[in-house]
Order: structure tokens, then sequence, then C-alpha cells
């Protein structure tokens, strides 16, 4: 996400200043004042890592905002966290207002791999998560059918994963999560403009949110042909100058 040298820079979570929070409310998401530190056991003792430091962000309900960044700088560590599968150092992230504690079971995570199961259908994949909330077979049948039919993959419902293309394994991972209300990842900078409102721009590691731009493209937008956009280009330009400044930043040797 030409900045496919930021190694896949983007993850999917107004004004100029870092972590500013858009006018108004109410908040889906917030990570205020974030740090993560991951310890690991090394032979002379344990050694910490800082992931994350001083993180804040707001997202509003109904916002698509994409976070980008040079890799390893601390996407997924805030993804997580939001997913509630980490918990932060110090800091609070909370969804609706309320601390995230312990697997958010109320936000849906579409990771960077499809992660379907081998054994399942492409019906049944997209299922599951009905399934496991005890939602009757017809019921969670139809939605999950309604939406493969949204994507393009009626009539792949009985193929099983290893029948399905890439893309097709992805639209299943996505649909997974739709039909159970979802978030999503993306890995394109272009694509990041296309369906983002807002696009966050984090440091190399310890990664931080340096910038946050608005992307003043208006809807509905011809994803295909966003390039020829008004505004798609100064976007670009701004967007791409924050993130190459931090790839850079990355590969300069100590010292040098």
């Amino acid at each position: 996400m030409g900045p496919r040298a930021a190694e896949g820079p983007s993850r999917a979570a107004r004004g100029s200043q870092a972590g500013a929070a858009p006018a108004g409310g109410p908040f889906a998401l917030e990570a205020r004042d974030v740090y993560k530190v991951f310890v690991s056991r090394a032979r002379r003792g344990r050694k910490a890592m800082t992931a994350v430091r001083a993180v804040n962000l707001s997202v509003r309900r109904g916002e698509f905002m994409t976070l980008i960044g040079p890799s390893g700088c601390g996407k997924s560590t805030v993804l997580n966290m939001f997913a509630g599968l980490t918990a932060p150092t110090d800091g609070t992230v909370l969804q609706d207002g309320q601390p995230i504690r312990g697997v958010n079971t109320r936000g849906g995570y579409i990771t960077q791999d499809d992660n379907l199961l081998p054994w399942r259908t492409t019906l049944g994949n997209v299922e599951i998560a009905l399934e496991l909330k005890g939602v009757r077979r017809a019921e969670r049948t139809a939605r999950a059918l309604d939406y493969l039919d949204r994507v393009g993959l009626r009539g792949f419902e009985h193929h099983y994963p290893h029948e399905l293309s890439g893309g097709m394994r992805k639209r299943v991972s996505i649909v997974r999560t739709l039909v159970d209300e979802s978030v999503n990842a993306i890995h394109d900078l272009v694509e990041a403009i296309a369906l983002s409102d807002r696009i966050g721009i984090f440091t190399r590691a310890p990664g931080t949110i340096k910038e946050i731009h608005e992307v003043a493209i208006s809807r509905p937008r011809d994803v295909f042909h966003i390039h020829e956009a008004p505004g798609f280009v100064p976007a670009y330009d701004a967007i791409w100058a924050g993130l190459r400044a931090e790839i850079a930043a990355g590969e300069v040797a100590p010292g040098g």
C-alpha cells in the first residue's frame, strides 16, 4: 500500500494535529494515551520492547478510518487492543465510551490472512459466527447467502477454501465478519484513499500517530477510477509524503 515498499502500510481503525478527534461524536472507538510494552525473556534476563507510545485516536460511528505506517510500527497492536486480544500497558481503549476488557465480542476483526477453516465450505465459514451465537440454521443460512450474493460469490457456497482463488477467499473472510457486523483491514494506499474518511499515519516503531488526514473526496466514489477524482492527487501526495518520511527514517543506519 507505489508504497508497497512500506510492506503493507495500512490497517483499518479532521484536523492537522496528530490524534485530533473529529468534531462531534459519539465515538465508536477511542484510544487515550495508549502505550504497549512487550517483555520477552532473554538469556541475560528480561527485555522490554515498546511497541506503541502515546497513541490518541477517536473514530466516529459509521466512519471508515485507516491506519498506515512502516512495517512493525504498531498498527496491528492497536487493532489487537481494540479487539481485546491484548491489553494496553498504560492508557485506555474504549468502545462506545466503555473500556474494553477481555475479548471484545461487540466488534469484528479481519486479519491479514483469510484464516478460513479448510474443512468447512464457503457457506459454512460465513455461517460460523452466527452459529456460535446460537442463530437458527434457516436464519443464518439466509443471511450468509445474502452477503455472498452481494460480493459475487453466490454459486460458490458449497466450495471449500482450496477450491477458491486468493481473492475469493479474502471476500469470504470479509463476508464472514460483515454478516456479524464488521471492520476491515486494507493493504494499499490507493485503496485506503478510495475507502477512507480519514487516514492516520504512524511513525516508525515505537509507533505513535503523527498525522491524521481527512480524505476530502465526495461520495459515492468510483474505486476503479479514484485516481481521476478531484482531490485524489493532493491527498495521495500529502499522505505519501508523511509515510515516506517514516520509511526513510527507518532505513537510516544508526549513526548515519
